[in-house]
């Protein structure tokens, strides 16, 4: 297995590694930014109608996914830390805080995986062979307040994204490639 950059020798390479995770996770939280900003109708784009049902969901699972990225236990190669350092949750309130639990909670739980327990789904057998399956609640852990919130959270995450990244740049020198 590949030796983490934190167990590395050398502050050049943990500062490189660090960067490098600091620039990805700026730019899945990007990703989240624009389409909950799509979503939402924020920062001059069109929200999309209620009636458009299956783009909302889309956004939220895109929203959802790329907002969790950055906290969810990513392989860490030579060059790139594994994980954000901790110190980001410092700057989010205590709502703010709880509510990035539960995104990654409902990641978990209802996209990146199928937990039974979530869909309440049903099996009714109709007039023929195939069970078609019902489901109680559609995914909507997510409230528009919830996702209103999620953008805030984003918000300062980029900021905090953006301090570490001019921090770590003042270790750099024009020119420098890693």
């Amino acid at each position: 297995m590949t030796e983490a950059p934190e167990n590395q020798a050398g502050p050049a390479l943990k500062a490189q590694a660090r960067y490098k995770r600091v620039i990805i996770a700026f730019h899945d939280l990007s990703e989240c930014r624009s389409y909950l900003n799509r979503l939402l109708g924020l920062n001059g784009e069109q929200a999309v109608p209620r009636s458009d049902n299956v783009l909302r969901q889309a956004l939220i699972a895109a929203a959802v996914a790329s907002y969790v990225r950055p906290f969810s236990g990513n392989r860490p190669a030579p060059d790139v830390e594994a994980r954000l350092p901790v110190d980001f949750e410092e700057r989010l309130s205590q709502s703010q805080l709880d509510l990035h639990r539960r995104v990654i909670r409902v990641r978990n739980r209802e996209f990146a995986h199928s937990d039974p327990d979530v869909s309440e789904v049903k099996a009714s057998i109709q007039a023929g062979p195939l069970a078609m399956p019902v489901s109680n609640i559609p995914r909507r852990s997510l409230t528009v307040e919830d996702l209103r919130t999620l953008d805030s959270v984003c918000s300062e995450l980029h900021r905090y994204l953006h301090d570490q990244i001019m921090t770590l740049q003042t270790g750099f020198q024009p020119g420098d490639s890693f």
